[in-house]
């Protein structure tokens, strides 16, 4: 990619996530393009926290229902399954898992370090990521992988 405009989610002063613009072009996004897409993350963030139940009913004081957490093993296992069925590049891996930019690029990086996938630099800026034999096995028997990433 050429051109790329990263957005992050941020409601009450957190950040939920991010919402990446790639372009072929380079030069694609302007200052008008960043103030659109910085709306748009807004709005997706309200609704975010009116899904999790973090915003009150209208009319109540109710919170809604919180959508089920993952606990860190499914979300090491869904990272490991989405490399497994192909996904390369850590934005669309991090995409597929659903996780936010920073913890899931923390995540990858520890199960790199531990050998359980391989990082190749394709171009000056770019990387992708396969799951190595080790990383497969240890899919299969997955209960071990937190442990060695000291969750």
């Amino acid at each position: 990619m050429l051109s790329e405009l990263c957005v992050p989610m941020i409601h009450r002063g957190n950040v939920l996530g991010t919402i990446n613009f790639e372009c072929r072009k380079a030069g694609r996004f302007s200052e008008e393009d960043a103030r659109v897409a910085e709306a748009f993350t807004r709005e997706i963030a309200k609704a975010v926290h009116r899904v999790r139940g973090d915003v009150p009913k209208a009319g109540g004081s109710q919170k809604r229902p919180r959508v089920k957490t993952r606990s860190t093993k499914e979300i090491y296992r869904e990272l490991f399954e989405a490399v497994y069925e192909g996904e390369k590049v850590l934005n669309r891996i991090l995409h597929k898992v659903a996780i936010p930019w920073k913890r899931g690029k923390e995540m990858v990086n520890n199960l790199v370090a531990i050998g359980y996938l391989a990082k190749e630099k394709i171009s000056a800026a770019r990387y992708i990521y396969k799951i190595t034999d080790e990383g497969v096995e240890a899919m299969k028997k997955y209960e071990c992988v937190p442990e060695y990433l000291d969750i």
